[in-house]
This record gives C-alpha cells, sequence and structure tokens, in this order.
C-alpha cells in the first residue's frame, strides 16, 4: 500500500521489508534527516494489559526493536532524528537509554506531547514526539510547533452514507453485555459511542476492524444498532489523505491509518525542524559563504599586489 499510494514513494526510494533489528548497516546510508517509530505496544496501557506485562522491554518486539535502531545510530549519522510514540513511552527505559544515547553522540533532544489541540483533527490521538538536532547545527529554539484550526466541528460534516440495510449496522450485543461486566468489575473502560453531533472522539487503534470494548462506533438513530466508522471517516478523522488508503481492504486500511500518526501533528514537526533547523541552517551557510568569498578575493587582491 504504501509504495503505490505514498507520494513519497519513488523510483528511487529504497525499501527494505525487514524487523528492524535485523536490517543490516551495509544496507544503510548517512542522511540529513531520520525519522523512525519504535513499536508502541508494550508502551501502551492497552498493550501492558492485555500482553501481561509491566515494563515495555518486557514485550517481545519493543526491546530487540530498540536494539536494531542503536545498532545503527552511527551509521545513519543523520544530521536531525524524529520520533513518535505513545506519551507513555516518554519515561521509559527504552526512550532514556536512547535519549541518553544521542546526547552522549553530540545531539541536543527537544520533546513534546502533542493532540488534537494542536493538530486541530477530529480524533485526539495523543502523542509523544522527540527531535533531536547534532549540535553541530545551528538551530532557533525559539520557533515554536505550529497550531492549525479545527477543520470539522461535527461528525456529520464527513460522515459517509451508510444505507440503514447494510450490513455494516448490527446489534454488538456481547460489546453492550462486556462493558455492563467491565462497570462492575471497576475495570474503567467505557465505549465510545458517536453520531452526527459529537464533536471528536478518541483513539482509533490498528485493530479497529475487531470491533473492541473502547474505540468510537457510530451508533444509528432510532434503534440500538451502531457500526465501525469506515476507512472514509477514520482518514479524515485524522486529516490523512484518503489517497493513502485508495483500492486497499477495509480492515488493511484501519490497520494502517490506525498505526499512523495523527497528520498535522507530523506536519508541524516538520515545520518546526524547516524552521528551526534548515532555514536557521541554511541562512548560516549562505553567511559562511559569503564571508569565504570576501577571505578569497582579499587573499588574490593581495596576492596579485
Amino acid at each position: 500500500t504504501a509504495i503505490a499510494n505514498n507520494p513519497a514513494s519513488t523510483s528511487d526510494t529504497r525499501i527494505i521489508h525487514s524487523s528492524l533489528e535485523e536490517v543490516e548497516s551495509s544496507e544503510l546510508t548517512n542522511v540529513n534527516i531520520c525519522t523512525f517509530s519504535l513499536p508502541c505496544t508494550g508502551h501502551s496501557k492497552s498493550g501492558k494489559t492485555k500482553n501481561k506485562i509491566t515494563l515495555a522491554e518486557q514485550h517481545d518486539t519493543d526491546a530487540t526493536a530498540a536494539y536494531g535502531l542503536y545498532n545503527n545510530l552511527q551509521t545513519i549519522n543523520a544530521g536531525v532524528y524524529v520520533s513518535e510514540n505513545v506519551p507513555e513511552a516518554q519515561d521509559s527505559a527504552t526512550y532514556i537509554l536512547l535519549k541518553s544515547t544521542l546526547q552522549l553522540l553530540g545531539y541536543s533532544v527537544f520533546e513534546s506531547i502533542l493532540d488534537n489541540k494542536q493538530s486541530g483533527s477530529f480524533e485526539n490521538r495523543k502523542r509523544y514526539w522527540f527531535v533531536a538536532v547534532s549540535n553541530g547545527l545551528n538551530i532557533d529554539d525559539s520557533f515554536q510547533i505550529p497550531t492549525y484550526e479545527k477543520k470539522y466541528q461535527l461528525l456529520s460534516e464527513f460522515m459517509s452514507e451508510v444505507t440503514d440495510n447494510d450490513s455494516s449496522w448490527s446489534e454488538n450485543q456481547y460489546l453492550k453485555d462486556k462493558a455492563i461486566r467491565d462497570a462492575k468489575d471497576g475495570k474503567g473502560f467505557t465505549r465510545q459511542l458517536v453520531d452526527g453531533n459529537s464533536t471528536g472522539y478518541g483513539p482509533v487503534n490498528r485493530t479497529y476492524a475487531k470491533k473492541q470494548s473502547t474505540p468510537p462506533m457510530v451508533i444509528r438513530a432510532g434503534d440500538t444498532k451502531e457500526r465501525l466508522l469506515t476507512p472514509l471517516e477514520h482518514a479524515l478523522g485524522k486529516q490523512c489523505p484518503v489517497e493513502l488508503i485508495a483500492n486497499t481492504y477495509d480492515t488493511h486500511a484501519h490497520q494502517g491509518l490506525g498505526q499512523g500518526v495523527d497528520m498535522f501533528q507530523g506536519i508541524g514537526i516538520a515545520e518546526w525542524v524547516f524552521h528551526a533547523v534548515c532555514a536557521v541552517q541554511s541562512k548560516t551557510n549562505k553567511l559562511v559563504k559569503a564571508r569565504l568569498l570576501s577571505e578569497q578575493r582579499d587573499f588574490f587582491g593581495q596576492w596579485e599586489s
């Protein structure tokens, strides 16, 4: 799907399909900016509960992926690293070690927790972001991550047309019964039931197609039936270009979107990197070039005389 639909993927793009810890250093090259996203399952509260673990590093993919990243940091040797994860990751052993390693390698680390107050998205997907910038680069850290206006005020503004006889409508009685049991057991899980008048909803995860207790579901007026968000609604709720899920099965579309980011959080971070790092560096390079040219002229002027 990424190869077919992502405009960032071109004939010049090198695709490595592998777990991070299995990537050979020889397959990688130096880059100016490196973005990466480590597994979040072990960090999230739901992931810890489901896998019966207390530390993210106890999850089978989290620790090994981190090892793969550490193993290749010096090969990549980027001027800027950007990473995103669930908020709980910020104080995890994985990220504390990662930030310490980058600082030891000569980077300054900038951190932020972003949500839809910054991005303006309908879905409130709170995420932890950090940007590590090489100390060899000039930086304007006074520049703030931009905020964006909310595009949709109500769910009805981007709801798909789903007819009453569509098979996606269901009673989901087992979810209703589970909600009663969870409340009785004091588990703290509550269902998100939304309609056209809803002004937002919480995170939609990668296993959304399985119909779970906590992700949002649309209720139908006049009866007790409900349905999942359509992939189109899911994409627009994250402000994600719908072209990215073109010609994709619903299950795969939800999986990709559920593992993706709130688009304007990513755009905000990109703008920060551009203004705080790249634009300042470009200006500095021009000044350095002008100074060198001036010194060159002075040198040759003295040589000629």
